[in-house]
């Protein structure tokens, strides 16, 4: 039932996902498209020998700006040690979303639940048990959070940064938004390879990039 869940072409099936899915703009994907990033690199790192996912998208685009489906944990029957011929009457299985902006949590969770049944076969009974979610929080390129610690960090280290969204588990960003009408954003700097200096570096630009937010 959860195989179901993902097409064929990494698409996900349940019903009405993706009505509220904003396309990428094409200046956002053209910019992912710059970032240096090594597939052969990635793949033996998490050791495997193919990868994936979503056709249309990149893998940088399908880890960061496309919504996901994923199989936390599935269990069921018996796991202790040696063998057994009992036959297991339960399984149970974890799953959860990543969202992009404009999804709602709620909705999601009640279209994964409707779907769910729809396609269980008479001869299995399902549960499913809703848990938490949170709502999204998506700071665009021309937001200070944004803008001026990239010009901060092309003034200082003379490269133009180039930026890719990350999916998070952190509500509470989100509540900032929401409660204090501001837009909070987390940052990270990759892309320098003099290992010695690294730390330094990075520090350095940080300071100068908290200048830049409080010129502003």
């Amino acid at each position: 039932m959860l195989a179901q869940v993902i097409g064929e072409d990494g698409h996900i099936t349940i019903p009405h996902f993706y009505d509220d899915v904003e396309k990428v703009p094409a200046a956002e994907r053209e910019m992912i498209a710059q970032i240096p990033f090594d597939e052969k690199k990635y793949m033996e790192a998490i050791g495997v020998k193919a990868l994936k996912g979503e056709k249309g998208y990149s893998t940088l685009e399908r880890n960061s700006c496309r919504p996901s489906f994923d199989i936390c944990g599935i269990w069921g029957g018996y796991t202790g040690e040696g063998s057994k011929t009992v036959l297991p009457s339960k399984a149970y299985a974890k799953v959860s979303c990543r969202l992009v902006p404009h999804q709602n949590h709620a909705v999601i969770s009640q279209l994964f639940v409707d779907y769910i049944q729809s396609i269980a076969p008479e001869y299995v009974q399902v549960k499913v048990t809703p848990m938490h979610g949170a709502k999204d929080m998506y700071a665009p390129s021309p937001c200070p959070p944004i803008r001026l610690p990239k010009k901060a960090l092309l003034k200082h280290s003379g490269k133009k940064p180039l930026a890719v969204r990350r999916g998070g588990s952190i509500p509470i960003i989100s509540d900032f938004e929401q409660i204090l009408g501001i837009k909070d954003r987390s940052h990270g700097i990759r892309g320098w390879k003099v290992m010695p200096s690294i730390r330094l570096m990075k520090t350095s630009l940080w300071i100068y990039s908290v200048k830049e937010l409080k010129l502003w």
